[in-house]
């Protein structure tokens, strides 16, 4: 398994949070992958031999522990190995990430 470029966009601490990256599964059979923190988890299975974008997949905690510009641990598990990982969290208000957040960017 590859990760490539993971992070979190939200508008604010306390409010949903969609992961962003890539995963790259290089082995013959499907892997699920489990995101974690305090109060939130959420998994996403990638297919085998596959890469899968997570722009498209809603992959999402219900609330981000921080505000957005600060780093946010995250608990990652995939089979039975599990890693703490900080992830850099991203204002939704950038044009480029608006349109994932997982809230309705027009009213921002």
């Amino acid at each position: 398994m590859e990760i490539a470029d993971l992070r979190l966009t939200t508008f604010a601490e306390g409010e949903p949070a969609q992961f962003l990256g890539v995963l790259a599964n290089q082995s013959a059979a499907p892997l699920e992958m489990t995101f974690s923190d305090d109060d939130d988890e959420t998994s996403v299975t990638i297919p085998a031999n596959s890469t899968l974008d997570l722009r498209t997949t809603a992959t999402v905690f219900e609330t981000a522990d921080v505000q957005p510009g600060t780093i946010m641990t995250v608990m990652i598990r995939v089979a039975s190995d599990e890693e703490a990982v900080e992830l850099p969290v991203v204002d939704g208000t950038v044009d480029q990430y608006g349109d994932i957040v997982p809230n309705d960017a027009e009213d921002r």
